[in-house]
């Protein structure tokens, strides 16, 4: 948890899922605003444990908020500890290289391939794709001056990996990912990958130490005590499915002359006619399972209004999504209508 930001592109999310992935971890404000002028189709909002509220309150607008659980965050003092010796001897501990991608891949897949990430909650991230973002991540995080990656072997065959990412001025590294192959898991290499990086950052000077983890993954929160790191934060993990990006997504339009608009949707869309716009712009009959709408402005007689329907993005769970823009002739925005649909 080295940095903080408010909402904003996340481009390696994007471009790995194909969505328009936003990501904030604080909150300025009531978050609506806020969402309505980004593109995020899926925005991500990793916030204090009670501070989650207003995320959660988007549901009374319409939107589809999840929680993808709890992340749990430990530390450690660095200056007053004496981390202990590595148990298996056997082993050799060395910064991973471009040589290493590979096997780097292979530790990452096995270590998480079953782990239940915040990403697995949202049916419209594929498994695969949030796997692929692990190993992303640690190669990502090879020797940089700010980050360093490590392989442990023994005789030669890799093992295990641990990926920490360092800021310098504030003496914190942080252990951003850490993995042991299954079949030489419950031999200490977890513990030898703490004990190393502890280490290895005490003697460069770090001041502290930290990890995290998902509150459910307990195996590794109990090697963290038993190596002296505590508990300090806990973070709740929501995803918004807003749908908002659409920038490359197929569209339909329907154009009201003034005064129809109002006494066509009466204030909201139609699911009939949701529907009919939706099927044009995707190719394929589509019938809304699920509607809202979010009232954002008067629908104005004296003005022309401009219905603007996107669809295409499929979940895993066989459910297109769909939503829908009411802007008048100036420009602005009057309402905004979100449906899952199901093939007609």
């Amino acid at each position: 948890m080295l940095e903080q930001s408010t909402l904003a592109r996340s481009a390696l999310d994007s471009a790995r899922f194909g969505l328009e992935v936003w990501r904030a971890a604080r909150l300025d404000g009531a978050p609506l605003a806020e969402l309505l002028d980004s593109t995020a189709d899926v925005a991500i909002y990793r916030l204090p444990v009670g501070t989650s509220a207003p995320v959660r309150a988007l549901v009374a607008h319409g939107f589809d908020v999840i929680d993808a659980g709890v992340l749990v965050y430990y530390t450690l003092d660095l200056t007053g500890c004496m981390p202990r010796p590595v148990m298996n001897r056997d082993v050799t501990i060395s910064l991973a290289s471009e040589d290493d991608d590979e096997t780097l891949g292979i530790l990452v897949e096995d270590s998480f391939r079953d782990y239940a990430s915040h990403y697995l909650a949202n049916p419209l991230f594929a498994r695969p794709l949030a796997l692929a973002g692990y190993r992303e991540w640690a190669m990502r995080h090879r020797s940089d001056g700010r980050t360093s990656t490590w392989i442990a072997r023994r005789d030669g065959r890799a093992i295990a990996f641990a990926s920490c990412e360092a800021d310098p001025q504030a003496g914190i590294a942080n252990g951003s990912i850490y993995g042991v192959l299954g079949s030489e898991s419950g031999g200490g290499l977890f513990s030898d990958l703490i004990r190393h990086t502890q280490a290895h950052y005490q003697r460069l000077g770090f001041r502290e130490m930290r990890m995290s983890t998902k509150v459910d993954n307990f195996a590794v929160q109990k090697v963290w005590g038993r190596e002296g790191f505590h508990l300090y934060a806990a973070f709740d993990t929501l995803h918004v499915n807003a749908m908002l990006g659409a920038a490359a997504r197929p569209v339909a339009t329907r154009r009201y002359a003034p005064g129809a608009a109002a006494t066509a949707t009466d204030g909201q869309l139609s699911g009939a006619e949701f529907a009919a716009l939706a099927s044009q712009a995707a190719g394929a009959a589509l019938v809304p399972v699920s509607q809202s709408t979010l009232q954002l402005a008067g629908i104005s007689p004296a003005s022309g209004h401009v219905l603007t329907v996107r669809a295409g993005w499929p979940s895993t769970e066989g459910t297109v999504r769909a939503n829908a823009w009411l802007h008048d002739e100036h420009g602005r925005a009057c309402a905004f209508s979100q449906a899952w649909c199901a093939a007609g």
